[in-house]
């Protein structure tokens, strides 16, 4: 190596001078870090499109939501025949949504989720929320699921906490939302 001389990253050519060669080297590496982004971009969607299709063939359809559950309800019953309580799935008759005061409605929206009629199912804002806290909490001290996805999961799925039966749960949420209403 001559005296004198900078060293320079990437190959010198005959009368290149060192930003000729600097700049060549930013091309060549950005040029490749393009391609291997769109290589891993490319890899991670057609992974999760496999997840979902598989995790969907697994779903109930939202539809059997609508049909009573095959457990049987339990009635207590006194001795002169009179129903003393009900336990079980139906433990009474569906309410039309006119029928809920207003203030109930509200109530139940502010404690559960706030931007119940703003978004699709999934609540982006309150997962993020929800992430962070637990982050800062060092564990699970808060959820951010839509009131779709725990009735997705109330009807549909366990209770155990597994990124399947999330994953799932989500997937429930988003359909339900597509095929009912709000209300």
């Amino acid at each position: 190596m001559e005296a004198g001389r900078a060293i320079t990253p990437g190959p010198m050519r005959e009368g290149d001078c060192p930003m000729a060669a600097l700049r060549r080297w930013f091309w060549l590496s950005f040029k490749w870090l393009t391609i291997y982004g769109f290589v891993a971009v490319a890899a991670f969607a057609a992974v999760s499109y496999g997840l979902i299709l598989y995790l969907a063939q697994s779903l109930p359809h939202p539809r059997d939501a609508l049909v009573a559950s095959g457990a049987a309800p339990i009635q207590i019953l006194a001795s002169d025949g009179s129903v003393l309580a009900n336990y079980g799935p139906n433990q009474g008759d569906w309410v039309e949504y006119a029928d809920i005061p207003p203030d109930m409605v509200n109530a139940m929206l502010a404690i559960e989720d706030r931007r119940f009629f703003s978004h699709s199912g999934l609540d982006f804002i309150g997962i993020a929320r929800a992430a962070i806290s637990n982050l800062r909490a060092g564990g699970i001290t808060e959820g951010g699921s839509t009131i779709s996805q725990q009735l997705a999961k109330n009807l549909y799925l366990t209770p155990s906490r597994t990124i399947t039966r999330k994953l799932r749960e989500a997937m429930l949420a988003i359909s339900l939302e597509q095929r009912f209403s709000k209300q």
